[in-house]
């Protein structure tokens, strides 16, 4: 039995959000489902894109959200046609700042591990050795490390 999923998308250059209706087989990849949605939707390179399964009631708000592995099968992770997932841009800049206030932007992909990313800053701040790092978020207390 063929999945039925509505993906919300926002097109380049505009702020209005629509949608597209997809049937798709549950066997399918959600590497493979994306590809063929951004190519139906004009979303390019589709690389740079993936899908964001919110959790809470569709159209009622979220309270936050998972991406989609790339390499599961639809099927294989609970989607119904109920389902509120969104084809969104992976990858964007965070700025980061050092105790001494220096600061750098790099781009990141929300799809790496906390890890990855303090390997990234610390390459872009030349501070060694990654393992010894963290990152605190800004204008938090001490508890917020992550």
């Amino acid at each position: 039995m063929a999945l039925v999923l509505k993906i919300y998308f926002t097109a380049d250059g505009s702020d209005e959000r629509s949608y597209k209706v997809m049937k798709y087989e549950p066997s399918l990849l959600v590497e493979e489902a994306l590809k063929m949605f951004c190519t139906r939707s004009g979303l390019t390179p589709p690389e740079d894109f993936g899908l964001f399964l919110h959790l809470g009631a569709p159209g009622k708000g979220t309270v936050g959200g998972r991406w989609l592995p790339l390499k599961s099968a639809l099927g294989s992770l609970g989607l119904t046609s109920e389902s509120d997932v969104e084809c969104r841009k992976r990858v964007r800049p965070l700025k980061a700042q050092l105790v001494d206030g220096s600061s750098k932007t790099i781009p990141i992909d929300d799809l790496w591990p906390v890890e990855e990313v303090i390997s990234r800053l610390c390459k872009k701040f030349g501070l060694h050795p990654p393992e010894e790092h963290g990152i605190q978020l800004r204008n938090t207390d001490d508890t917020n490390w992550l």
